[in-house]
């Protein structure tokens, strides 16, 4: 009996003196019993409650009533907003109504150019779940799963709606379907959690095979290289082109495609983040109630714009809606290898200590800036895998209403010394003037921002302008970056030949891409 006394002993003096499993239950219990409940936060309240890096500002573009639940969106040659709304996605936690045809597709505009905008014009209402865009020639790819469609605009009007892929989609959760719809480099239009990939000749819709890459969202670097993740990690990427490697259906696994670009998946929250699916499992929070590692990682951004100066062209930025974060990462070439790693020790480039903060997609803007789509509300897990305790969560703190929110934010340096020309760069945050002129969108390939650059290869594509191949050919020999588009534009336009190729062969940037010659993807087509 003396010796179960003295061991009794110890063991009381051990939990007094150190920081026991025991306490630390205690401690965690007592934070979580202290996290009120989320309020409904306006804009600039919400702005904040942001934690961003010295030197960076963050600005709204958009709020409710002018969008309401935001997941993706594309900007047009004039600067406006194309906007996907996926207002039905889980109404409560049983997802009640999720089919609800309340989905729209919506165009914002700033006729005032202040940087905000300020009307809001519905383009297309009643879709189930819309979950994609993509602008193209005089018309406008939309997938309302399971189906992909093509409508041409006149008027800012659908006029015309065309059938492109009745599996665009099909099968699987709102969480685990194809999404995207980005026109990459070499003018084919990719998707996450897909393998498939489009391409508009005339009247036909071309699919075919590619490799299957990501969850939720994805993005290309100024080789048009495609980058992209899924929930639980950072990000990854490809060492090759796109159109390389998808051939041999046989073949499961290509070597330099679904690489993993950064390895390191931990995050550092600005507050405890109880809120997520499987909180109550050991080693998903630390001890301070806050996500260790990602759980909800997408809408991956290569940013290729000066706007944060040279030094920072081609980091990635990734959202983390769970998290209530965006990470950023600096990426290093080595060859055709690219590996990257976290840009901050233990800090993120932006955090939020509001939790209906939904980051969940990432794009760079007209203008330069660096644009953030944030759905702006308190449920984001699906019923699919909705655990019961993430159910408590939501109920304690009364995240299932509302429904209408949403955001869209742009962050740009604070000082004119962040900005790289040395002046201040709210004056430098200009949407580019595309006139009807193709020789300038030529000129435009030579542009510092790569979303200008993209819209001019897109603008002369999608014109066919083939009026401007000899223009287009000077630049094959006029510097990397434009010589890509110049060369990609070529093989949009049907024009490339076996000689264009010779300026890049002697060259010796290894990076450029090198088409066979005499071949574009679109031989073997009828």
């Amino acid at each position: 009996m003396n010796r179960l006394i003295v061991i009794s002993t110890f063991i009381l003096l051990a939990a007094c003196n150190n920081p026991s499993a025991s306490s630390k239950k205690t401690d965690s219990l007592s934070l979580r019993n202290n996290i009120p409940e989320s309020k409904v936060l306006a804009p600039d309240s919400a702005i904040g409650k942001m934690h961003i890096q010295p030197g960076y500002s963050v600005r709204l573009v958009a709020a409710e009533p002018l969008i309401a639940a935001p997941v993706a969106l594309s900007f047009d040659e004039k600067g406006r907003i194309w906007t996907v709304e996926m207002m039905d996605y889980m109404p409560d936690t049983s997802g009640t109504g999720e089919d609800a045809p309340s989905g729209r597709v919506v165009i914002l505009s700033d006729t005032n150019a202040d940087g905000r905008m300020d009307q809001s014009k519905v383009f297309l209402d009643s879709l189930v779940l819309p979950r994609a865009i993509c602008l193209i020639e005089d018309g406008i790819l939309v997938a309302e799963p399971p189906k992909l469609w093509y409508y041409t605009i006149k008027n800012d009007k659908p006029v015309h709606k065309t059938l492109v892929d009745s599996d665009y989609a099909a099968g699987g959760n709102v969480e685990h379907q194809p999404n995207g719809l980005f026109r990459a480099m070499d003018n084919w239009i990719y998707n996450a959690k897909s393998a498939k990939r489009y391409r508009k000749v005339g009247s036909r819709w071309l699919i075919e095979r590619t490799q299957f890459r990501g969850q939720w969202g994805i993005s290309q670097d100024d080789y048009g290289r495609l980058y992209y993740n899924n929930n639980s990690e950072n990000l990854l990427g490809d060492y090759f082109l796109p159109g390389l490697g998808a051939n041999n259906p046989h073949q499961r696994n290509v070597a330099g495609f679904n690489e993993h670009i950064v390895a390191d998946n931990r995050v550092f929250p600005v507050r405890p983040t109880t809120g997520v699916n499987r909180g109550y499992q050991q080693g998903i929070l630390d001890d301070s109630l806050r996500l260790r590692e990602f759980t909800a990682a997408c809408g991956p951004l290569i940013f290729n714009s000066t706007m944060f100066g040279e030094e920072n062209i081609g980091h990635a930025f990734i959202a983390e809606p769970a998290g209530n974060l965006i990470k950023e990462d600096i990426l290093t070439p080595a060859g055709f290898v690219t590996k990257g790693k976290e840009a901050y020790e233990k800090k993120e480039f932006l955090a939020s200590e509001d939790e209906r903060f939904r980051p969940v997609n990432l794009y760079t803007g007209p203008d330069g800036a660096f644009y953030i789509v944030d759905m702006y509300r308190g449920i984001i897990q699906h019923k699919t895998y909705l655990t019961t305790y993430l159910k408590n969560e939501i109920k304690q703190r009364a995240l299932t209403k509302p429904l209408n929110c949403g955001r869209i934010y742009k962050v740009i340096p604070t000082s004119a010394t962040s900005s790289p020309t040395g002046v201040n760069p709210v004056s430098r945050l200009q949407t580019p003037t595309f006139s009807d002129n193709p020789a300038h969108w030529v000129d435009l390939l030579h542009d510092a921002n790569g979303w200008t650059r993209d819209k001019a290869q897109q603008l002369l594509v999608d014109h066919k302008a083939t009026q401007t191949i000899p223009l287009l050919r000077q630049l094959l020999s006029n510097g990397k970056v434009p010589a890509r588009h110049a060369l990609w534009t070529l093989e949009g336009l049907g024009a490339l030949q076996p000689s264009d190729l010779l300026p890049l062969i002697k060259g010796n940037d290894p990076t450029l891409p090198r088409p066979g010659p005499g071949r574009t993807p679109l031989d073997n087509h009828p």
